[in-house]
């Protein structure tokens, strides 16, 4: 009996310890809008927070927090450019986007589990057009 309730409680404990294992980051960048105010933000279906500012630019904010990541395993994604944050002019438009989040990243057979939140600050009277839904920021 006693060896039982030692072996449950060896699990319970090395379960609880890999199931706090989370490492945060936080990325921002921030970008000039053109002369119409109005830009699009490819964001795949992450949740995402639109907030304004009296200023004439848009900061985005990133939250990553990973499940089942190291430290080092976070650094090295950052470093490769997972979670780069890349901005072209189309059409007098600004188009931000972070491609290399969209695919799916499997270390040592284990998918990554990572979740994502955005904040975005943006002038007032501002036209943002995400995931083909457009919002006027007043």
């Amino acid at each position: 009996m006693k060896k039982s309730a030692f072996l449950l409680f060896c699990f319970m404990n090395a379960f609880g310890l890999s199931a706090q294992n989370v490492v945060s980051k936080t990325f921002a960048k921030t970008f000039q809008l053109g002369a119409e105010n109005e830009f699009i933000f490819d964001s795949f279906d992450s949740v995402q927070v639109i907030q304004t500012e009296n200023v004439h630019q848009v900061r985005l904010m990133l939250f990553v927090d990973g499940y089942n990541l190291s430290p080092e395993m976070m650094k090295s994604l950052t470093e490769a450019g997972r979670y780069l944050i890349k901005t072209q002019t189309m059409d007098a438009q600004l188009y931000i986007s972070l491609p290399f989040m969209k695919n799916n990243i499997v270390a040592n057979s284990t998918k990554i589990i990572e979740k994502h939140h955005f904040v975005l600050y943006a002038p007032k009277n501002t036209i943002v057009t995400r995931n083909s839904s457009t919002a006027k920021i007043n």
